[in-house]
């Protein structure tokens, strides 16, 4: 869903600033992490 309104072909003038592209970025980091962690307690 990012890599989407990343395109000025797709949003126009509407495109993803670097500021809500880092939060949004950190936040599929933070995701990722979590639930890498969740399966790995979930077997240990």
């Amino acid at each position: 869903m990012l890599l989407p309104v990343n395109r000025r072909s797709v949003m126009g003038d509407y495109v993803n600033k670097f500021g809500t592209n880092l939060v949004a970025l950190n936040t599929i980091a933070a995701v990722a992490i979590l639930s890498i962690m969740s399966v790995i307690y979930t077997f240990t």
